[in-house]
């Protein structure tokens, strides 16, 4: 897009001479619309008194229809001003689309949408949006972001919450909005109401791991006392004794008087305790503050070793480590406990 700014025009005796400079203003685009080029700045007569300014519009890739850009060329002592259209260039239409696996999932499922997209490159980010559930439904951001493969595919799984708490039906909906597009797609979540264990039957019924379930308890304290490869060893008696203790605190002290943590460590000093437990906890060695913490509140006699296990259960990382999920979808081959 050329723009000529004449001097002489209409008069011939305009005051101008050859080498002066004139200001120039440009509206109603942006630096974006532009390949590489100023929004103002100056252009310099010629010795026939005009000047050329020269703008090289970019190929976007957006569809935004007619634009329409406004020079203002001025000094100290008169201005002048022009327009042009700009129209969209030949481009390549991107898109995108979003592609839900299934109608519907239960709770404690995965949830798995499948993002299309076209003539983008491998490798692209979009940003994404949950909508329709809250936060505490789903085990993942409301809004987080995904990439695409070589085939201009990407895809967002999303772990439902079991979440114990009977409700109606929810729908989710993911939203992925690019380059002035939205796409979305939206799946139904089944609410499951938890499955108390009966304690009559507490040693022959499969066991269930929902929340506030003696089986589901009975991993945690598990998981944090001795790791997830003892669930099948000792979930037989936790589960058990779940069911039948009336404070989960009752639990914790025995595991505590049992001595099998010590066993294990082959220590009995507060500090190799709570490294064990919070390790086992999170999936990483404690830091240095964190074990400084909680062994002075041990020694200082502000909590016992039962408060803190009874604590470490309410980590929210610890059913990620025991596998709360893949063992209510799998369930567990365990040492059964004989009264």
């Amino acid at each position: 897009m050329v723009f000529r700014v004449d001097a002489e025009s209409p008069n011939r005796d305009t005051g101008y001479s050859a080498g002066d400079v004139l200001n120039y203003e440009i509206t109603g685009v942006t630096e974006e619309d532009l390949d590489n080029f100023p929004l103002s700045g100056t252009v310099t007569l010629n010795t026939d008194l005009i000047g050329f300014i020269r703008i090289p519009l970019r190929i976007d890739q957006i569809e935004e229809g007619v634009e329409v850009l406004a020079i203002r060329v001025f000094d100290e002592y008169a201005e002048g001003t022009n327009s042009m259209e700009i129209r969209d260039g030949a481009w390549t239409p991107f898109n995108h689309w979003i592609v839900g696996e299934n109608l519907e999932k239960r709770e404690g499922e995965l949830m798995e949408f499948r993002l299309e997209t076209r003539n983008y490159p491998s490798g692209s980010i979009f940003e994404y949006t949950i909508s329709g559930v809250d936060s505490s439904d789903i085990d993942l951001p409301m809004q987080g972001s995904l990439s695409i493969d070589e085939a201009g595919v990407g895809r967002v799984t999303i772990p439902l919450v079991l979440d114990g708490v009977p409700e109606d039906s929810e729908e989710l909906t993911i939203t992925v909005e690019a380059n002035y597009k939205t796409a979305s797609q939206s799946q139904v979540i089944i609410d499951v109401e938890p499955e108390a264990d009966d304690d009559a039957n507490i040693l022959i019924e499969p066991p269930t791991f929902l929340p506030d379930t003696p089986g589901y308890y009975a991993a945690l304290l598990i998981g944090a006392s001795f790791g997830k490869s003892y669930l099948a060893d000792y979930f037989g008696i936790a589960r058990f004794l779940c069911a039948v203790s009336d404070d989960l605190s009752e639990v914790t002290t025995l595991i505590v008087n049992s001595g099998l943590i010590e066993e294990q460590l082959g220590s009995a000093e507060n500090d190799a305790w709570v490294r064990h437990v919070y390790q086992n906890c999170t999936g990483f060695e404690a830091d240095r503050l964190s074990v400084l913490v909680f062994s002075q509140l041990l020694e200082s006699g502000e909590a016992s070793r039962s408060d803190l296990l009874e604590m470490a259960i309410a980590v929210p990382s610890l059913e990620t480590q025991v596998d709360i999920l893949g063992l209510q979808d799998a369930g567990l081959d365990y040492v059964p406990f004989f009264a």
